[in-house]
């Protein structure tokens, strides 16, 4: 009753406020093509990390995408079972980079589970080199799609040991248009060594 909140300047009805910030549900999302082999044993570990300081209230969920997607591990709170799911995640085959996240996002933006009594902050994560090689979802449709689900994407682009002879700048441009239209943020080229802290 003390304060009123307006979009547009026209007051808006408040359905929920909680101090102390909402609890988070995370997808996230692991490249296991073959041209993230060399760098997947740090991949794996940054991933690990990251789950493990995920929030008591918090939950997760893991999805390895190569020639096709798979999720590896449905939504749960449980560090034990997601870590499981990530060190048995193994890289081949092509990059269906528009094909995961489309399928990824669908399933986060169905509403379910605990979320009809638990409001979360939606968030996907997106480990991968990011060249995207088999995929049948168009780019504009990912985008499109993303802008409507109200999901934050937060993209982490690995590079090799060498950048790939045949990177043009298109996939930072993906990524960067990805995170910025969805209120997220890019990390660009990140050398394995960095990605812990990252």
């Amino acid at each position: 009753s003390e304060f009123t909140v307006l979009e547009d300047g026209r007051p808006q009805q408040l359905r929920m406020f909680e101090r102390g910030g909402l609890p988070l549900q995370v997808m996230l999302f692991l490249d296991v093509s073959s041209s993230m082999r060399f760098v997947f044993p740090k991949v794996q570990d940054a991933a690990i990390e990251f789950l493990t300081q995920l929030g008591p209230r918090d939950v997760a969920s893991v999805v390895g995408f190569a020639d096709n997607v798979q999720i590896l591990q449905v939504f749960t709170g449980d560090h034990h079972a997601l870590v499981k799911a990530v060190r048995q995640a193994k890289p081949r085959g092509k990059t269906t980079l528009f094909n995961a996240l489309y399928v990824g996002l669908n399933e986060l933006n169905r509403p379910g589970g605990d979320a009809q009594t638990i409001p979360r902050r939606r968030v996907a994560v997106l480990l991968t080199d990011g060249d995207d090689t088999a995929s049948l979802v168009r780019f504009e449709d990912l985008m499109d799609f993303a802008r409507r689900t109200n999901i934050a994407i937060y993209a982490i682009r690995l590079i090799g040991r060498a950048p790939a002879p045949n990177d043009t700048g298109v996939s930072q441009y993906i990524l960067n248009q990805l995170t910025r239209q969805t209120r997220g943020r890019a990390f660009l080229s990140v050398a394995d060594k960095d990605l812990g802290p990252v």
